[in-house]
């Protein structure tokens, strides 16, 4: 086998079982070979047994391939050593062993652990669809008794009168429920103390929006021009608006026909007219138009995040007794799992010390996908000191990370690419993987220029950086490739390219099916253009 650049990285990977470490590794380095080569050999040195060891990865079918892929490594190595007793365990236990993506491997711990979780041994896992179906008819009966409670009754009057919708209220419940793990004591608090109360509305009046409107309008007469356009807004807008408001009843108990009419009441302000028109006084008819929009729209804007702040408390503790008493029924989503898997290892330290004893060794798959709360419970199974979640303070070689930044695409999920960061930053020791054993070069050249240019090679918040993948394969000999144009490190064939060359253009034109290079045909007006 040839040489490769990142042959050292690899045999650190395979042999340095005593480091804790990230791996990042791009698109097609064989990052997934490299773990199975981690595993087999922590296995053959005795560091640890399969039973010991928990391979933890993003999906149930990519789960599946590590688990077939173990297996086979571990037949292949137990051929040329069929005396060795380690690998002779192994191969009993590779079906056994907590090769499983982390939604498993939680069950797995409430499993071993029930009671202390506080869930019913023998608890149901509910898959997407029985989730939504009992989730639904608990909201159904939350509901109905949110629409007789008289302390309900100023919010959802408000909202209502508003066009909050009853089923934007169920999509908060849903986005609070998928975030569970934040809805802590502290947060419930926080949350209460929010809410208007009784005494605590703002109040809703016609009058300061009025009393603008007719500011701007006393300026009507100073206008020469009859199609100015501010001149028309007057006219045409603010005079409309005027009435409306002012048939408004001030004054009514819950403000619901004042805030329809704040509510349907178009935008106020203007910023059109000449100021040759209005005498050297558009600036203060302007002026004038924008405090009338901006009485208007603070005043909804304040009943809204009361509305929002009395219901999304309400929401909240909703979801939290819906969490108890899934837990309490057994009857748990894939989010469930993990948080009652995280509160376990937080709660009971006799079943946190169990746990560490029985996994003294986690690989993690895909780590550029995870989310806080699953680092959270890597970090409280590899800690060097129990009780820790501190990715920073882990036992020597009991974390073992392998991820892809700029493959991060689960944000949905609550994958946060800045949680990758600050691991990386925490356990400093970063081996990196960068020859792709995959793609022809001229598609690495080619993927290299574009995302050198989408996500640069410096840190951005929120972004990964891009690191450049380095070829191992030959280019094909039938031409199918051409790689004229990209080299390796994004410099045309011709050389580098020029400082503010277009390179944007290159790539379309690239993707279109032209030759973006010095070596174009001269008569080739596209290719021209883009040189």
């Amino acid at each position: 086998m040839s040489m490769t650049a990142d042959d050292a990285a690899r045999a650190r990977i395979r042999g340095d079982l005593d480091a804790t470490m990230l791996v990042v590794a791009g698109a097609g380095t064989g990052k997934t070979t490299a773990l199975v080569q981690r595993i087999v050999e922590l296995v053959s040195t005795g560091a640890a047994t399969l039973r010991e060891l928990a391979a933890i990865t993003f999906t149930e079918a990519a789960a599946a391939e590590l688990r077939d892929r173990v297996r086979r490594a571990v037949d292949a190595e137990a051929k040329t050593r069929p005396n060795d007793a380690r690998l002779a365990a192994a191969r009993h236990d590779v079906d056994e062993a907590a090769i499983c993506t982390l939604h498993a491997f939680a069950r797995r711990i409430l499993t071993e652990h029930a009671v202390a979780a506080g869930v019913p041994p023998g608890f149901d896992v509910l898959d997407d669809t029985a989730e939504r179906a009992d989730f639904d008819a608990r909201w159904g009966r939350f509901v109905d008794g949110l629409l007789v409670d008289p302390d309900a009754e100023p919010a959802l009057v408000r909202g209502f009168a508003l066009g909050l919708a009853p089923a934007a209220l169920v999509e908060v419940a849903r986005s609070m429920y998928a975030q569970q793990d934040r809805l802590d004591t502290d947060a419930l608090q926080a949350l209460a103390a929010a809410q208007p109360g009784s005494q605590g509305w703002p109040v809703v009046t016609t009058s300061p929006v009025v009393a603008a409107i007719d500011e701007a309008l006393a300026f009507e007469g100073s206008c020469s021009a009859p199609d100015d356009k501010l001149l028309v807004h007057l006219r045409d807008v603010l005079l409309p608006a005027r009435a409306l408001l002012a048939s408004a009843p001030d004054g009514d108990p819950d403000g619901q026909a004042t805030l329809q009419a704040l509510d349907h009441t178009p935008a106020l302000h203007c910023a059109k007219g000449q100021a040759a028109n209005w005498g050297n006084q558009v600036s203060e008819v302007r002026a004038a138009c924008a405090a009338a929009e901006a009485a208007r729209s603070g005043m909804l804007d304040a009943v809204r995040r009361a509305v929002a702040a009395d219901l999304g408390a309400r929401i909240a503790s909703f979801v939290v007794t819906v969490a108890e008493q899934r837990r309490t029924e057994g009857k748990l989503g894939f989010g469930d799992l993990l948080v009652c898997a995280r509160d376990l290892l937080r709660r009971d330290p006799e079943a946190t010390r169990a746990l560490r004893r029985r996994y003294t060794r986690l690989l993690v798959d895909e780590f550029q996908d995870t989310d806080p709360i699953q680092v959270e419970i890597a970090a409280r199974l590899a800690a060097l000191h129990e009780g820790s979640d501190d990715v920073a303070d882990l036992r020597p070689g009991a974390l073992f990370l392998v991820g892809d930044p700029e493959q991060s695409i689960y944000r949905f999920r609550r994958a946060d690419i800045e949680v990758f960061g600050r691991v990386r930053e925490h356990i400093g020791d970063v081996v990196s993987l960068r020859t792709n054993f995959r793609s022809v070069p001229g598609i690495l050249a080619f993927v290299n220029v574009v995302f050198d240019e989408l996500l640069g090679d410096e840190p951005v918040p929120g972004q990964a950086r891009h690191q450049d993948l380095l070829g191992e394969r030959g280019p094909l000999r039938d031409g199918r490739a051409n790689t004229r144009g990209f080299s390796p490190n994004g410099s045309g064939a011709g050389g580098a390219r020029p400082p503010g060359a277009p390179l944007g253009r290159a790539v379309q034109l690239r993707l279109e099916g032209f030759d973006a290079t010095d070596e174009a045909d001269p008569t080739d007006e596209a290719a021209q253009a883009a040189t």
